[in-house]
Protein backbone atom coordinates (compact mmCIF):
# COMPACT_ATOMS: atom_id res chain seq x y z
CA UNK A 1 0.00 0.00 0.00
CA UNK A 2 2.70 2.36 0.64
CA UNK A 3 4.38 2.01 -2.65
CA UNK A 4 0.78 2.62 -4.24
CA UNK A 5 0.54 5.74 -2.29
CA UNK A 6 3.42 7.21 -3.23
CA UNK A 7 2.75 6.50 -7.09
CA UNK A 8 -1.00 8.01 -6.87
CA UNK A 9 0.69 11.12 -4.58
CA UNK A 10 0.71 13.53 -7.35
CA UNK A 11 -2.54 12.58 -8.78
CA UNK A 12 -4.09 13.24 -5.31
CA UNK A 13 -2.91 16.50 -4.68
CA UNK A 14 -4.93 19.21 -5.64
CA UNK A 15 -3.41 22.24 -7.39
CA UNK A 16 -5.89 24.66 -5.34
CA UNK A 17 -5.19 23.17 -1.81
CA UNK A 18 -3.71 26.06 0.36
CA UNK A 19 -0.12 25.29 1.05
CA UNK A 20 1.33 24.27 4.28
CA UNK A 21 4.23 24.50 5.89
CA UNK A 22 5.57 20.84 5.65
CA UNK A 23 5.33 20.28 9.58
CA UNK A 24 2.00 20.79 9.89
CA UNK A 25 1.13 18.65 7.10
CA UNK A 26 3.33 15.58 8.74
CA UNK A 27 1.83 16.14 12.01
CA UNK A 28 -2.17 16.35 10.34
CA UNK A 29 -1.33 13.60 8.36
CA UNK A 30 -0.47 11.44 11.22
CA UNK A 31 -3.57 12.60 13.33
CA UNK A 32 -5.71 11.75 10.49
CA UNK A 33 -4.09 8.01 10.62
CA UNK A 34 -4.95 7.46 14.28
CA UNK A 35 -8.25 9.02 13.88
CA UNK A 36 -9.05 6.64 10.77
CA UNK A 37 -7.54 3.29 12.88
CA UNK A 38 -9.89 4.15 16.19
CA UNK A 39 -12.41 4.60 13.96
CA UNK A 40 -12.05 0.64 12.51
CA UNK A 41 -11.05 -0.56 15.89
CA UNK A 42 -14.71 1.01 17.07
CA UNK A 43 -16.03 -0.26 14.13
CA UNK A 44 -14.28 -3.97 14.51
CA UNK A 45 -15.42 -3.89 18.20
CA UNK A 46 -19.13 -3.12 17.51
CA UNK A 47 -19.50 -5.72 14.70
CA UNK A 48 -17.25 -8.24 16.81
CA UNK A 49 -20.19 -7.86 19.94
CA UNK A 50 -23.03 -8.04 17.28
CA UNK A 51 -23.38 -3.81 17.45
CA UNK A 52 -24.74 -1.27 19.56
CA UNK A 53 -27.94 -1.68 19.35
CA UNK A 54 -28.33 0.36 16.19
CA UNK A 55 -29.07 -3.32 13.89
CA UNK A 56 -32.79 -3.29 15.06
CA UNK A 57 -32.63 -0.04 13.66
CA UNK A 58 -31.40 -0.96 9.97
CA UNK A 59 -33.59 -1.50 7.28
CA UNK A 60 -34.15 -4.69 5.35
CA UNK A 61 -32.11 -3.32 1.97
CA UNK A 62 -29.54 -2.51 4.00
CA UNK A 63 -28.78 -5.82 5.61
CA UNK A 64 -29.41 -7.61 1.94
CA UNK A 65 -26.94 -5.02 1.22
CA UNK A 66 -24.46 -6.39 3.86
CA UNK A 67 -25.24 -9.87 3.54
CA UNK A 68 -24.10 -9.44 -0.25
CA UNK A 69 -20.52 -9.12 0.70
CA UNK A 70 -19.30 -7.96 -2.85
CA UNK A 71 -15.52 -8.21 -0.99
CA UNK A 72 -16.36 -11.65 -1.86
CA UNK A 73 -16.43 -11.51 -5.29
CA UNK A 74 -13.12 -10.06 -6.31
CA UNK A 75 -12.38 -13.63 -6.02
CA UNK A 76 -13.96 -14.12 -9.39
CA UNK A 77 -12.45 -10.56 -10.78
CA UNK A 78 -9.22 -10.69 -9.82
CA UNK A 79 -7.96 -13.92 -11.36
CA UNK A 80 -10.15 -13.90 -14.40
CA UNK A 81 -9.12 -10.22 -14.91
CA UNK A 82 -5.30 -11.27 -14.47
CA UNK A 83 -5.16 -14.40 -16.28
CA UNK A 84 -7.26 -12.79 -19.27
CA UNK A 85 -4.27 -10.24 -19.06
CA UNK A 86 -1.84 -12.98 -19.09
CA UNK A 87 -3.12 -14.17 -22.20
CA UNK A 88 -3.46 -11.07 -24.25
CA UNK A 89 -0.03 -10.55 -23.63
CA UNK A 90 1.02 -14.18 -24.82
CA UNK A 91 -1.10 -14.04 -27.39
CA UNK A 92 -2.57 -10.51 -27.88
CA UNK A 93 -6.18 -11.91 -28.12
CA UNK A 94 -8.52 -10.55 -25.99
CA UNK A 95 -12.06 -12.03 -26.05
CA UNK A 96 -14.33 -9.69 -24.30
CA UNK A 97 -17.69 -11.72 -24.98
CA UNK A 98 -16.01 -14.77 -23.29
CA UNK A 99 -14.66 -12.53 -20.47
CA UNK A 100 -17.51 -10.93 -19.81
CA UNK A 101 -19.51 -14.65 -19.67
CA UNK A 102 -17.25 -16.36 -17.64
CA UNK A 103 -17.17 -12.98 -15.10
CA UNK A 104 -21.22 -13.56 -15.02
CA UNK A 105 -20.66 -17.53 -14.80
CA UNK A 106 -18.00 -17.22 -11.91
CA UNK A 107 -19.84 -14.17 -9.96
CA UNK A 108 -22.80 -16.55 -10.02
CA UNK A 109 -21.46 -19.49 -8.22
CA UNK A 110 -20.22 -17.62 -5.77
CA UNK A 111 -23.59 -15.75 -4.90
CA UNK A 112 -24.35 -19.93 -4.80
CA UNK A 113 -21.83 -20.38 -2.47
CA UNK A 114 -22.24 -17.40 -0.78
CA UNK A 115 -25.69 -18.61 -0.30
CA UNK A 116 -26.14 -22.31 0.19
CA UNK A 117 -22.68 -23.68 1.54
CA UNK A 118 -22.66 -20.86 4.07
CA UNK A 119 -25.78 -19.23 4.74
CA UNK A 120 -27.42 -22.14 4.58
CA UNK A 121 -25.14 -24.01 6.56
CA UNK A 122 -24.84 -21.76 8.91
CA UNK A 123 -28.24 -21.95 9.77
CA UNK A 124 -28.30 -25.30 10.25
CA UNK A 125 -25.46 -24.90 12.51
CA UNK A 126 -26.80 -22.23 14.34
CA UNK A 127 -23.89 -20.73 13.19
CA UNK A 128 -25.88 -17.40 12.09
CA UNK A 129 -28.52 -17.59 14.82
CA UNK A 130 -28.01 -14.26 16.05
CA UNK A 131 -26.77 -12.70 12.96
CA UNK A 132 -28.99 -9.99 11.63
CA UNK A 133 -27.25 -10.09 7.97
CA UNK A 134 -28.04 -13.97 7.67
CA UNK A 135 -29.70 -14.00 4.30
CA UNK A 136 -31.52 -17.14 6.12
CA UNK A 137 -32.70 -14.45 9.19
CA UNK A 138 -33.27 -12.13 6.55
CA UNK A 139 -35.88 -13.85 4.24
CA UNK A 140 -37.25 -16.25 7.63
CA UNK A 141 -36.81 -19.51 5.43
CA UNK A 142 -34.69 -22.07 5.33
CA UNK A 143 -35.62 -23.92 2.30
CA UNK A 144 -36.34 -20.72 0.26
CA UNK A 145 -32.63 -19.46 0.82
CA UNK A 146 -31.67 -22.86 -0.63
CA UNK A 147 -33.82 -23.01 -3.65
CA UNK A 148 -33.17 -19.42 -4.71
CA UNK A 149 -29.20 -20.40 -4.32
CA UNK A 150 -30.02 -23.07 -6.71
CA UNK A 151 -30.72 -20.53 -9.49
CA UNK A 152 -27.82 -18.83 -9.62
CA UNK A 153 -25.55 -21.90 -9.55
CA UNK A 154 -27.76 -23.33 -12.88
CA UNK A 155 -26.86 -20.09 -14.35
CA UNK A 156 -23.43 -20.15 -13.49
CA UNK A 157 -23.04 -23.47 -14.66
CA UNK A 158 -25.13 -22.70 -17.97
CA UNK A 159 -22.18 -20.02 -18.45
CA UNK A 160 -19.42 -22.34 -17.77
CA UNK A 161 -20.47 -24.59 -20.33
CA UNK A 162 -20.80 -21.77 -22.60
CA UNK A 163 -17.25 -21.11 -22.29
CA UNK A 164 -16.32 -24.97 -22.33
CA UNK A 165 -18.10 -25.08 -25.68
CA UNK A 166 -16.15 -21.74 -26.89
CA UNK A 167 -13.05 -23.15 -25.64
CA UNK A 168 -13.58 -26.58 -26.66
CA UNK A 169 -10.61 -28.29 -24.48
CA UNK A 170 -12.24 -30.56 -21.77
CA UNK A 171 -9.74 -29.69 -19.26
CA UNK A 172 -11.31 -26.29 -18.88
CA UNK A 173 -14.61 -27.33 -17.84
CA UNK A 174 -12.59 -29.95 -15.14
CA UNK A 175 -10.63 -27.49 -13.76
CA UNK A 176 -13.35 -25.31 -13.31
CA UNK A 177 -15.98 -27.92 -11.46
CA UNK A 178 -13.07 -29.14 -9.35
CA UNK A 179 -12.57 -25.51 -8.15
CA UNK A 180 -16.03 -24.92 -7.96
CA UNK A 181 -16.36 -28.56 -5.73
CA UNK A 182 -13.58 -27.48 -3.28
CA UNK A 183 -14.86 -24.32 -2.90
CA UNK A 184 -17.85 -25.97 -1.48
CA UNK A 185 -15.85 -28.47 0.23
CA UNK A 186 -14.06 -25.38 2.45
CA UNK A 187 -17.42 -23.57 3.21
CA UNK A 188 -18.93 -26.70 4.50
CA UNK A 189 -16.49 -28.16 6.25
Amino acid sequence: MPLAGIALAPLLVSPHAPSSPRGSVAVSVEAARRRRALRRVRCSAAAASGGDGDADELSRATLLWRAAKLPIYSVALVPLTVGTAAAYNHAGLFFARRYFGLLAAAILVITWLNLSSNDVYDSDTGADKNKKESVVNIVGSWAVTQYAANVPLLFGFGGLFWAFTEAGDVRFITLVLCAILCGYVSQVF
